[in-house]
């Protein structure tokens, strides 16, 4: 949890936000995700410090960033398999059904990201890269 602890205070808070968020998503989803929390917050603490270090009103951007993280691991399965839990000792995405877990978790933020946007913009286009830049962009004071 140190470890964790050192990121968020790099991120200015930001890692443990996009942590409550992915392990509130788990538990609300309809989805049985057999991920435990710390291997949620292994996820996170895998993610740059450059998409979780966002000023507060532009926090609905940590939801854009979660996608691009989460999908890229999804693309990259052999490097996602070879991420390490934040005290080394084994890995996070160790089975068939953390890997299938991850890509229900990634569906959750993407209906989260999704419904966001259509709350933000009242002309709504259903393009990953339109939610995206949407969500980058917002602004919440």
């Amino acid at each position: 949890m140190r470890r964790i602890e050192e990121k968020d205070g790099r991120t200015n808070g930001c890692t443990k936000k996009v942590i409550r968020l992915l392990k509130n998503l788990k538990r609300d989803s309809s989805k049985d995700i057999k991920l435990s929390s710390y291997d949620i917050a292994a996820l996170v603490w895998h993610f740059s410090d450059q998409a979780l270090n966002k000023p507060y009103y532009l926090e609905l951007s940590l939801v854009a960033e979660t996608q691009n993280c989460l999908q890229f691991m999804l693309n990259n399965p052999g490097y996602a398999r070879t991420l390490d839990v934040p005290d080394m000792s084994r890995k996070i995405l160790d089975s068939d059904d953390k890997m299938s877990a991850l890509r229900h978790l990634k569906a959750e933020v993407d209906e989260l990201a999704t419904n966001l946007v259509r709350e933000l913009k009242p002309i709504y286009l259903d393009s990953q890269d339109f939610i995206r830049k949407s969500l980058a962009e917002a602004q919440v004071f």
